[in-house]
């Protein structure tokens, strides 16, 4: 410094600076303050961040990450906020809190996803040379938040047992909003499920004819895993074959009235058939209609 118009040359950071310039002469001082006298800008930032964990059954955390496109350093951030919104919603909420002042150059949020949805997710990043914003939705959500996988806890059936023909009444309990039922039976010898005639509801009606028989229920929700439910052994639904029956011939044939043994097998059409010991010969099954 020297002569009457002294200067210096400081460099500044980005920033907004106060000033105050002290003067003293022998024992005499004096000073002068600029308040926001200099405003040192840094490149705009360009936001933009990546996320961790995407999809996953609730609860669960998705970690943002905040990365800069362009020139502009992280630190030098003024604010930096993300939001949120149902993929399907329109307007944003916030992800609490903001992050005001100076933040390190590495930036990261943590987003707690607590409830089954499609997310697109937002950052406002500013700073004194402008501001930007980036949102991560298009075609498709950002965020996939599964609900948790259906459980069956509890089937109730009756009756168990019976001869010929039963039909038996299904019930079930499923937690985590099940949007599909799907109920199978299978002979315990067999390797193929067939479907109930009834699905999708809690409590279908099944018809069975004799044999050892097994239950599956199937619950699904948004979650890509399914809940199921199989009979065990000792709940087998357990329908035994007909028994002997006498009957007079003439029921058959009018002009003869022997008694004969027949066998009664009920179709699961509601005919039955009997399979008849004739000792004249003839024809050994003949179909009647009939209930079981």
């Amino acid at each position: 410094m020297g002569g009457n118009t002294p200067s210096i040359t400081v460099p500044f950071p980005p920033g907004v600076y106060d000033i105050k310039l002290t003067v003293c002469r022998e024992s005499l001082c004096d000073y002068e303050e600029k308040e926001k006298y200099i405003t040192v800008k840094p490149s705009a930032p360009v936001a933009d961040f990546v996320g961790s964990t995407r999809t996953g059954t609730v609860p669960f955390t998705v970690t943002f990450t905040y990365v800069d496109r362009g020139t502009a350093n992280p630190q030098y951030l003024t604010l930096l906020e993300w939001s949120y919104k149902k993929h399907s919603e329109i307007g944003w909420t916030s992800i609490p809190p903001p992050v005001p002042g100076i933040i390190p150059t590495t930036i990261t949020k943590a987003f707690n996803v607590g409830e089954d949805g499609s997310y697109d997710i937002k950052v406002f990043a500013k700073n004194l040379g402008g501001e930007d914003d980036e949102k991560k939705w298009d075609w498709e959500p950002y965020i996939e938040a599964y609900p948790p996988v259906p459980v069956v806890t509890n089937v109730w059936f009756s009756p168990k047992t019976g001869t010929t023909i039963v039909d038996v009444n299904f019930d079930a309990t499923v937690s985590y909003n099940p949007t599909y039922l799907g109920w199978r039976y299978k002979q315990v010898t067999d390797t193929n499920w067939n479907w109930f005639s009834q699905q999708n509801i809690k409590n279908p009606t099944q018809r069975f004819s004799w044999g050892t028989w097994e239950i599956q229920l199937q619950a699904c929700n948004r979650n890509p895993t399914c809940g199921y439910y199989r009979t065990a052994p000792a709940d087998y639904i357990r329908v035994t074959p007909p028994v002997l029956e006498t009957k007079p011939f003439c029921k058959i044939f009018p002009w003869s009235c022997d008694i004969i043994p027949c066998k009664k097998y009920c179709l699961l059409s509601g005919f039955c058939l009997y399979h008849c010991t004739f000792p004249y010969g003839g024809v050994p099954f003949l179909i009647f209609p009939s209930s079981k």
